[in-house]
């Protein structure tokens, strides 16, 4: 007779026990092993209630497994069925690691660091501080405070192969090049700042004093700089320090206004055939003490921005700033998501989770038919500063990519499966 018999027994011996009218509730209980009303301990729900998952640091990629520099930002692409992190490391370059199973990432995970002046890789401005994938196919990488370029462009389906390759595979011919008389200089607002998104072959970046977008074209190979760019409408701006493309329909920038206000760049994206009015969202608090703290500099600063398709998710002052964006070019706001910390300079979505890199830890919120709510925090106190987070969805859960500058990357664990 198995333990599961135990239950129908009980049952039974109570009805039992009514009708026959001697004996007590203690007797009938006495004849059981205290076994069988206690969970196994191996089989879930098998009389336990289990605990909540608790989220938490779960690997990493440091300089012990070739993650130097300044890790600031991280983009992620899937080819042949694996997944690749791209981490921007500053004067470092970049990282490239294989991400496919986050839970199980150790050395052998890294792949290779691309850096300028080795393996044939010219890499604009010496550096990359933010990066982007586009169409899962480009790379475009971007350096802050350069002149008279800032630019780099990878061909992912030419690169991933030679450095899976060899390690020390010549790369000059994986970069596709700018077009004669073709720069973008990135001088960031104040040496900090400047972000980059992209679709459909194309791409925009923040260049600290504006907005700038560029065509690529693999059959060449170059990329060029649009002739038709981003109208701002009647609120001319002074600074523009991120952007995120919403498709082919909108485009979405934050910086100040001439007037020094912070906010909420929608402007419709120059494929755009139907003609719509550019506006700006002003956002309160005292950014300027964000910009000044530490925790920013090249390819980071507040007002940062995320998407998971249906809200858009901006960083604010000790707090993360929620938009509606089921009309792409109307951004509804829907919360504000207080104390989430005073230096959260770093936001990523996917689905109904997002999170935010806050100083010393990663906020966790779900945002699940517009009801917004902080569910947990994973801190690392006076160890590692998060910047950048990228998140990723597998069979075992969902992890979040954390970029801890000088410590590499972390991976944390937000949820378990639920197969």
């Amino acid at each position: 007779m198995g333990m599961r018999s135990v239950p129908v027994l009980l049952i039974l011996a109570l009805l039992a026990t009514a009708g026959c009218g001697n004996g007590n509730i203690g007797d009938l209980f006495s004849i059981f092993p205290k076994e069988a009303f206690e969970g196994d301990g191996d089989i879930p729900g098998d009389g336990e209630i289990p605990l909540p998952f608790q989220p938490g640091e779960v690997n990493a990629l440091a300089a012990g497994q070739g993650v130097t520099g300044d890790v600031r930002n991280i983009a992620l692409a899937t080819q042949s069925g694996l997944t690749y992190a791209f981490m921007a490391a500053g004067g470092d370059g970049f990282h490239v690691a294989d991400v496919t199973l986050p839970d199980l990432i150790n050395t052998g995970s890294y792949v290779v660091n691309v850096r300028n002046g080795v393996n044939g890789a010219s890499i604009a401005g010496a550096a990359v501080h933010d990066l982007t994938v586009v169409d899962n196919r480009f790379l475009v990488c971007i350096a802050v405070g350069s002149a008279p370029s800032g630019v780099t462009v990878f061909d992912l389906d030419l690169l991933i192969p030679a450095v899976l390759a060899s390690p020390a595979a010549d790369l000059s011919a994986t970069i596709i090049p700018p077009a004669p008389t073709t720069a973008i200089a990135v001088p960031g607002a104040g040496g900090k700042g400047g972000g980059v998104s992209g679709s459909t072959a194309s791409f925009f970046v923040a260049t600290g004093t504006g907005l700038v977008g560029a065509a690529i074209d693999a059959t060449i190979p170059a990329w060029v700089v649009s002739p038709v760019q981003p109208d701002f409408g009647a609120t001319d701006p002074a600074t523009i320090t991120d952007v995120l493309v919403n498709g082919n329909t909108a485009l979405y920038a934050t910086g100040t206004t001439a007037a020094g206000d912070f906010g909420l760049f929608v402007m419709p994206h120059p494929a755009l055939p139907i003609p719509s009015t550019p506006t700006f969202q002003l956002v309160l608090g005292n950014l300027q003490s964000v910009v000044d703290n530490f925790v920013t500099g090249p390819g980071t600063y507040p007002l940062d921005l995320a998407s998971n398709g249906l809200n858009l998710y901006v960083s604010g002052v000790d707090e993360i700033l929620v938009y509606s964006i089921t009309n792409p070019l109307g951004p509804a706001l829907l919360s504000n998501i207080k104390q989430t910390g005073p230096e959260t300079i770093s936001v990523a979505a996917e689905g109904v989770t997002f999170t935010a890199g806050a100083d010393d830890a990663l906020v966790i919120g779900s945002n699940v038919l517009g009801q917004t709510v902080v569910t947990g925090e994973v801190s690392f106190p006076t160890t590692y500063t998060i910047r950048g987070v990228a998140m990723r969805t597998t069979d075992a859960g969902s992890f979040a990519f954390c970029c801890a500058g000088t410590s590499g990357m972390r991976v944390v664990q937000l949820t378990e499966s639920q197969r």
